[in-house]
């Protein structure tokens, strides 16, 4: 088992303070966010900008938008279209796919209700039956991302098997995936269509080991199976039914790998012992791209990812109403708002590919670690 596993499968995190997986360990630091005057004045402020209002006829609209979608060009597809319908139709599927996943991303972080059996059942429907993707799987790692971001020894999304994206991961690598790190510049844009794909394996992996509390992701994997493998094939034929199946997939990969790195790839890295607040470690290692109408509904919010960090249990798609407020809120108190072009985000994503291409295995890790922070 290796330190990403022992991590998901065992690890009590002193930081987790809401959700499932938080634990006696993180009550301290609830305790603390509670008490922390700033983070309480930031918080009502956004309330009275109106950032955390999330009516039923909002979430309503996108469930119903993505899922109607999805099951409309599966339906098509059972109408044994030509191979131009097929594509067509598997696009949509992968579009509405995605932005499904964001709705179930939202209900992980408890945004969509109080009821922890609705936001349960939306993420469960997105997920793991409508996607393949264990959703008890992205809400346990998103949850160590989010309350350890950029931590290199308790953030998962830092912990890749072929590619490194800090120095620790660097220092890791051995034999063949050393010589991936080697080459990642070039390789990590070739492989983004096979994000989708890695994620699938990574929630089954994750399932199997933890039959008993991730059983009902089992039953739901199955049946995302029994969905793409039984009426699908049955009309168009294994081959055609499994070109439209990867079609989709590859469109959800390609669409993850625009909007995802952005946010945290080439940000600073911490270690566990870093002594920062809540919300410098937040802000510290977030990366915002510049907010439209336009791009907001494109990127599903992640756009405002210095927000959406501060405040996960917060509505993405409210979280533009936060932007100027937050970037007061920071600059008034000494702390970094990182705000970039989208051309700007990329181009530092990929000079850190570069720099950690560049590092040879064995070499000290902590050395890249950045601690001149605000302690605040």
């Amino acid at each position: 088992m290796n330190q990403e596993q022992r991590l998901l499968d065992h690890f009590i995190s002193p930081k987790i303070i809401v959700g499932p997986h938080a634990s006696a360990a993180s009550r301290s630091a609830a305790r603390r966010l509670r008490e922390d005057a700033d983070y309480q004045e930031l918080t009502q402020r956004l309330a009275r900008a109106g950032m955390f209002s999330c009516t039923r006829v909002s979430i309503l609209w996108r469930i119903a938008l993505f899922a109607g979608a999805y099951l409309a060009g599966y339906a098509y597809l059972l109408t044994a279209p030509g191979l131009a319908g097929c594509a067509v139709a598997s696009v949509v599927i992968g579009l509405a796919h995605i932005h499904g996943n964001f709705v179930a991303h939202d209900a992980a972080h408890g945004a969509i209700s109080r009821d922890e059996r609705v936001n349960t059942a939306i993420g469960q429907f997105f997920d793991s039956f409508l996607g393949g993707y264990s959703f008890n799987y992205f809400r346990r790692a998103h949850d160590l991302h989010h309350f350890h971001c950029n931590e290199v020894d308790r953030d998962v999304n830092l912990m890749t098997r072929m590619f490194s994206v800090s120095p620790q991961g660097c220092a890791e690598k051995t034999g063949m995936m050393a010589r991936t790190t080697r080459w990642q510049t070039l390789l990590i844009p070739l492989l983004y269509p096979l994000w989708s794909f890695a994620l699938r394996f990574e929630g089954a992996g994750y399932v199997l080991r933890n039959r008993r509390k991730a059983a009902l992701d089992g039953v739901l994997l199955l049946a995302h199976l029994a969905l793409w493998c039984t009426l699908p094939v049955l009309v168009l034929g294994f081959w055609r039914a499994f070109g439209c199946y990867t079609v989709m997939t590859v469109v959800t990969g390609l669409y993850l790998a625009v909007i995802v790195p952005i946010n945290h790839v080439g940000m600073p890295l911490l270690d566990a012992s870093t002594p920062l607040s809540f919300i410098a470690q937040q802000v510290t290692t977030t990366r915002n791209l510049a907010s439209s109408p336009v791009r907001d509904f494109l990127f599903m919010g992640q756009n405002s990812q210095i927000e959406h960090h501060l405040f996960p249990w917060a509505p993405t798609f409210r979280l533009g109403r936060g932007r100027a407020i937050v970037r007061e809120f920071c600059a008034a108190r000494g702390l970094p708002y990182h705000e970039r072009s989208y051309w700007q985000a990329l181009c530092e994503v990929h000079r850190h590919y570069a720099r950690m291409a560049r590092l040879g295995p064995g070499e000290q890790p902590v050395a890249d670690l950045q601690h001149a922070v605000s302690t605040r």
